[in-house]
């Protein structure tokens, strides 16, 4: 059945021709494959756009039966935080751009009961995986050595920011160094220009990245043992470099109002270019009238002075 899948369709034939399949190849198909699966998934669930709860609840069950219960997991830290910063009104307009009224019942409402659906949905499932991990070593939870096996450190964060190659893989979410550096230089703008909007947004950003990196120091972090000692099912996990893909979603969103902080600065240049090339123009344009009238008074004043009685 697998051959009939429709992208390895075009990757036996490709086989075939080439007469072989290198990594760069599986490579190449496992990016096209990922890039179809997203647009895909894009498209369906863009025709779900008029309910955006059918959209949610179809979320919500992808995302509790994606095999990988770590995400799953993960969710606590980036769902709530983000549910409680919209619910605040200051804090959603620092979140949202524009003027946008929201009713706060029908989305607690929508919040509650979509994502409580997926559950009982997925409940069966839950359940036997669960059983199944605490058949398995050290999943059950309660081994302190077995969730803090891998370290990551405050070095795999920059490494993570900066130069992958110096971090734990498990824990990359680099986004190229322009990327670092249009950050940087939207955060010194923002302090500069005393934009409290964008002052909160960086304020946000830097908590909510400074507390998780913190909970993944593991051993260094006083956070993290807390959470661990009563926490339910945190205990039960490892690894915990790959928290930092949920910083993923704040990153993009100080990165977009970066860029967009550039181009406004970028129009701003523009402006002041034209003004500086209307204003020079017309002074080139004014210097050979001057010049024409320059040298009109200066034989007269010459005439003034050696015949004075020759005044006009």
């Amino acid at each position: 059945m697998q051959f009939f899948y429709p992208l390895n369709l075009p990757l036996a034939l490709y086989y075939r021709v080439a007469g072989g399949y290198s990594v760069v190849d599986h490579q190449r198909f496992t990016v096209l494959g990922i890039a179809v699966f997203s647009v895909g998934l894009f498209l369906w669930l863009d025709s779900l756009v008029p309910s955006r709860r059918s959209a949610l609840f179809v979320s919500c069950v992808m995302l509790l039966t994606a095999r990988y219960p770590y995400y799953v997991y993960y969710c606590l830290f980036l769902v709530v935080p983000w549910v409680l910063l919209l619910i605040a009104t200051r804090t959603r307009r620092v979140l949202i751009s524009g003027e946008h009224v929201l009713d706060m019942r029908r989305l607690l409402v929508t919040l509650v009961i979509t994502p409580a659906a997926a559950l009982t949905l997925c409940v069966p499932y839950l359940r036997k995986m669960s059983q199944l991990l605490k058949e398995t070593t050290d999943r059950g939870g309660g081994n302190y050595a077995y969730s803090t096996e891998y370290e990551f450190t405050f070095s795999d964060t920059v490494g993570s920011l900066v130069f992958p190659p110096a971090a734990q893989s498990e824990g990359w979410y680099y986004f190229s160094i322009l990327g670092v550096l249009l950050i940087a230089a939207f955060a010194i703008g923002v302090i500069r220009e005393e934009d409290k909007r964008d002052q909160r947004l960086l304020v946000i950003a830097v908590v909510w990245f400074g507390l998780l990196s913190y909970i993944t120091y593991q051993d260094e972090s006083v956070l993290f043992y807390f959470l661990w000692r009563y926490l339910p099912g945190f205990s039960q996990l490892r690894v915990w470099g790959r928290m930092g893909i949920i910083l993923l979603p704040i990153i993009a969103l100080v990165l977009a109002r970066g860029h967009r902080h550039y181009e406004t600065l970028r129009g701003r240049a523009r402006c002041c270019r034209r003004s500086w090339c209307r204003h020079h123009g017309r002074a080139h344009l004014r210097r050979p009238a001057l010049a024409a009238q320059r040298g009109a008074v200066r034989p007269l004043l010459a005439q003034m002075v050696v015949c004075p009685s020759s005044r006009p």
